[in-house]
């Protein structure tokens, strides 16, 4: 078993150390966790240097037995609301809003996750009355994230069934793409997206079954989508395929309970193939990242060994994020092997106001840790400043001291507590969070440093992570203890790092500066390469991709970085969205939207930024309550009630106060002339995943967005230009 001190009393100078020089492809010398300089973290550490998924699960159920590990909240109702809005040319138009009704939580031990993981393995495994998928087969979880998900994922581990990963934001053309080049033989999903999963079934020429869950549950509240449900089903079973539901597998499982509870797994081995996970990239068809089993252990062993003493057992972890995509995934393995629990929610049930007759999952759950991608900690600082906003001149000023105070000890110590009177300020903001969050780390993006201080002081400690869903999802975490604005963490233990010179960009590994790249036991193996093979697995020895993999296995970030000096990780830019302007200039518009982000009237923001230009365009998202924030500040006697959001949202009053706001942004940020915008266009339509303008992962959709305002952006290009 893994023995490690609880926490690191000594924080060291340097949190990473030279290895050996690289002069193979003119990066600086190989750097490395400075506990692990001669041997990379391979294995799971604190179970017993697990190799594999199915050990690492096996391990945790006898450490932990009968310890809680799942917990769902069950739809009791689904409540429909129409609200009148404003239309165009001063008319008003109704809209429908649902709204869900939620049981509280019930749990299930470590113990009956295994014992129902097996059962649901063996029925997926049956030939005869199950799914009839077979070892080293493909089975594509289109679902979104739950309970159920997580089952699914483990049953799959438990027959040596490779997962591959579907989400909505794909569309149909994409999602039969990654089907079809992964070979898929089963497609699961929640009964209420069977709908979507039609089409996708009969077009994928391997899949032979589709399995669901949540019957009984989804479809019972809305009469149209059940017959839509009956009708889709239907079709399928039209077309020869079969049609089971989660329950079924696990009931055909259980009939082979007289054997050994473990006489029909299919153990798998460390370098069996344990994922494919599809992330969609920039440009071109999504990409499928392959991860062996001995990836993810070298994962969690990695973070286990350099976050040790930063949770314990009585952790509770909101698992929302979407898990077809690598950072919850990630979290949430390393969670199970810790002991800790995991209760699930929706990122449109997570506060009580979108919920109806129940709490929401914060404040039902009360976690005490969770990550978060930067949307979702912008969007609660704004709530609370929205609603500080309507609480007087002497509440804030009062806020404003609480915080203030907190910032001051907390640059000297980042583990220090609130006293009495930050107690009292903050209290109503945490009740927000569930009163009980004490951790989250927020990743996918960067964070502006405006968000993370005020969360870290208000709210709980916020700490910044790095990864891609080539490196398993983790690259550096940082500690709390070591808490610094503007860095990216501390390197995991399984990985070893380089800076590599970008001379086209002036970046030059020798001044200390340069793209990062990554190698070590915790990196992906490569892509998925599209051949004539039945199996997915026959390919993974594919040759790697120039631009990404190299073939003496370094993975090409794309990002510029630095190291700090306590050798935490700086991203200073990226290869990638950077652009260069007309008076020569290079702006990274990832490191411009984290800068903007902060402005109070915007939901979300996009740059758009031209070669033929000097400065870029800020194009923003905007909600119903900060539409109403921005009206009031148009003209305090205007009611967001009397005017249209398209007319108020291209209107130049609301504009041009929204473009002073960034304007002072950029100032505060000691922004170039060439990183300043020149321009807001404001979107009448709220980004969403619905209308694919960000991902379920609250990425942005940067194609989808400029061509939805290219009209409007040419009109003020071409206005400046003359």
């Amino acid at each position: 078993m893994f023995e490690y001190s609880t926490e690191i009393k000594n924080i060291p100078k340097s949190w990473t150390v030279v290895h050996s020089d690289s002069t193979d492809t003119g990066g600086e010398p190989v750097r490395r966790f400075y506990q692990s300089p001669e041997e990379l973290v391979s294995t799971e550490l604190v179970l017993g240097n697990n190799r594999t998924l199915y050990d690492l699960f096996e391990s945790a159920k006898k450490e932990y037995g009968d310890m809680l590990l799942f917990g769902r909240r069950t739809l009791l109702n689904i409540i429909k609301e129409e609200k009148k809005l404003p239309g165009p040319n001063n008319t008003e138009r109704i809209k429908t809003f649902s709204y869900n009704t939620y049981s509280d939580y019930k749990w299930i031990s470590q113990e009956q996750v295994w014992e129902q993981t097996g059962y649901i393995g063996r029925g997926l495994a049956d030939k005869d009355r199950g799914a009839g998928v077979e070892e080293k087969d493909v089975l594509m979880i289109f679902a979104p994230t739950s309970q159920e998900w997580m089952l699914m994922a483990m049953a799959c581990v438990r027959q040596n069934i490779v997962i591959a990963t579907g989400y909505e934001t794909l569309g149909e053309e994409m999602l039969t793409y990654c089907a079809t080049t992964s070979k898929s033989k089963s497609i699961y999903c929640r009964i209420d997206w069977f709908p979507k999963v039609v089409n996708l079934a009969l077009k994928s020429p391997n899949i032979k079954s589709v399995i669901y869950f949540g019957d009984d549950e989804y479809e019972k509240h809305d009469t149209e989508l059940r017959e839509q449900i009956e009708q889709s089903i239907q079709k399928i079973k039209d077309a020869g395929l079969k049609v089971i539901s989660l329950k079924e597998l696990e009931a055909i499982g259980k009939d082979k309970s007289g054997e050994d509870p473990q006489s029909l797994d299919r153990r798998p081995s460390p370098d069996d193939l344990a994922m494919i996970m599809y992330t969609s990239g920039s440009t071109g068809v999504p990409k499928g990242v392959l991860m062996k089993h001995k990836n993810f252990c070298a994962l969690v062993g990695g973070i286990q060994k350099a976050y040790w003493g930063l949770f314990n057992k009585d952790d509770v972890l909101l698992g929302y994020l979407p898990l077809a995509h690598i950072l919850e995934f990630a979290v949430e393995i390393t969670v199970l092997s810790l002991g800790m629990k995991v209760g699930y929610g929706t990122p449109r049930s997570l506060v009580t106001s979108s919920v109806r007759n129940c709490l929401g999952d914060l404040q039902a759950l009360r976690p005490t840790i969770m990550a978060g991608v930067p949307q979702v900690w912008n969007g609660i600082v704004k709530e609370i400043k929205n609603q500080l906003q309507n609480k007087g001149k002497l509440t804030n000023y009062l806020f404003e001291a609480a915080l203030s105070s907190k910032w001051e000890k907390f640059q000297k110590n980042p583990m220090c507590s609130n006293n009495l009177f930050e107690r009292i300020i903050f209290s109503k903001a945490r009740d927000i969070v569930g009163g009980q969050l004490r951790l989250a780390l927020s990743g996918g993006a960067p964070i502006s440093n405006e968000v993370q201080k005020f969360i870290s002081c208000v709210l709980f400690t916020l700490v910044q992570g790095y990864g891609m869903t080539e490196t398993c999802g983790v690259i550096s975490i940082q500690r709390p203890e070591n808490f610094v604005l503007g860095t990216a963490g501390v390197l995991l233990p399984s990985l070893e790092a380089k800076l590599v010179s970008v001379p086209e960009l002036g970046y030059h590994s020798e001044q200390g500066k340069g793209e990062l790249w990554i190698r070590g036991p915790s990196t992906s193996i490569g892509y998925l390469q599209p051949s004539e093979s039945d199996s997915a697995v026959d390919n993974i020895g594919a040759d790697p991709i120039p631009d990404t993999f190299t073939e003496d296995g370094w993975v090409k970030t794309g990002d510029i970085c630095m190291w700090a000096e306590d050798g935490q990780l700086k991203i200073i830019d990226r290869k990638k969205n950077v652009v260069k302007m007309e008076n020569g200039e290079y702006i990274a518009l990832e490191k411009l939207e984290s800068i903007y982000s902060v402005c109070k009237y915007a939901t979300a923001v996009c740059i758009n930024a031209r070669s033929d230009q000097q400065q870029p365009i800020a194009m923003i998202s905007i909600d119903d309550k900060l539409m109403s924030r921005l009206a009031h500040d148009v003209n305090p006697n205007l009611s967001p009630k009397s005017i249209s959001r398209h007319e108020f949202l291209v209107d130049n009053n609301a504009i041009d106060i929204v473009q002073k706001e960034m304007l002072k942004i950029a100032k505060q940020n000691n922004l170039a002339r060439a990183e300043t915008i020149c321009n807001v266009v404001i979107d009448t339509e709220e980004w969403s995943v619905e209308n694919q303008k960000i991902t379920a992962a609250h990425k942005l959709q940067r194609r989808t967005i400029e061509n939805s305002l290219k009209q409007r952006l040419d009109v003020l290009y071409n206005k400046k230009s003359s």
